[in-house]
């Protein structure tokens, strides 16, 4: 009888390896600019350039694209007749241009518009990075196949993804940050598992039922192979999908194999009871 395990993907690259800039980077998701890396701003809940926002170099910019925050109320009053009125200033410089487009630079390295999470900018208009996009276990995959911590590539990985799988390696990036970004490497993968369980799940598509601990290890118990108890697994809640498959496990450990079942199942109720009691609460 063998044991039996949930079949994540999971990074096998430890993320200490990492610069703080690149781990900003995979933080593709933010609520306010104070979630973003230096020089970006919040737009759409993604970190994007914000240099076209506000003016460049903080001014008010009028209509035609002047800066009319450096203008001096004497300045202002010259020529005029003593009124407020700007006087039309020829600065020589850059008149930002979108037309049609809605992303992309200005012109004058500015920005037209930022596109959402899951979309690149294809000649000013917002497109599905990598068509049809890529899912969360597919990234890990690439990023697995990436050489060590190569920010380029990762990124690169992450833009293929949809938005959906965008916003689930977010969420295992910011767990594995948070909770494995010191482990060596030796640790990492069963730091992964202990701690960012539930976000590996939502990425590798692994489903959540209702089904208590005890369901889920009754119907173990009659499977004769992974594949049916994979489908067990999967009716069961989060909890419950944990502690089966410990209880099971600690079984195979310490029952003998080719017995009754009822046998069995009172071996290992007998022998895992730190287990058992944990799959009763679940």
């Amino acid at each position: 009888m063998k044991k039996l395990a949930l079949a994540l993907p999971l990074l096998v690259v430890a993320l200490a390896g990492c610069s703080s800039d690149a781990a900003d980077a995979f933080n593709v998701l933010c609520r306010t600019s104070s979630d973003c890396a230096s020089g970006l701003s919040c737009s759409n809940g993604v970190c994007v350039d914000g240099r076209g926002t506000g003016g460049r170099g903080g001014g008010t910019l009028d209509a035609g694209g002047v800066d009319t925050s450096a203008v001096s109320d004497a300045e202002s009053d010259a020529g005029g007749g003593g009124t407020d009125t700007i006087p039309s200033l020829d600065i020589g410089g850059c008149t930002p241009s979108c037309g049609t487009a809605t992303c992309g630079d200005d012109g004058c390295g500015g920005s037209c518009g930022a596109c959402s999470l899951g979309q690149s900018c294809v000649s000013g208009q917002c497109e599905t990075a990598g068509g049809a996009g890529t899912s969360c276990s597919d990234i890990i995959g690439c990023i697995n196949d990436c050489a060590g911590n190569d920010d380029a590539c990762w990124t690169a990985c992450i833009n293929d993804g949809t938005p959906t799988a965008q916003r689930d390696i977010a969420a295992v990036l910011t767990c594995l940050d948070t909770n494995c970004g010191d482990v060596p490497q030796a640790e990492f993968q069963a730091c992964q598992q202990d701690n960012c369980g539930e976000e590996l799940r939502t990425c590798n598509g692994v489903m959540v039922g209702s089904d208590d601990c005890t369901a889920v290890f009754t119907c173990l118990v009659g499977c004769p192979d992974q594949t049916c108890g994979d489908a067990c697994i999967d009716e069961g809640t989060i909890a419950a999908q944990d502690a089966a498959i410990a209880l099971y496990n600690c079984g195979v450990d310490n029952c003998a194999d080719g017995v009754p079942v009822a046998d069995w199942v009172a071996c290992v109720r007998a022998a895992c009871a730190t287990e058992a009691t944990a799959c009763d609460s679940n």
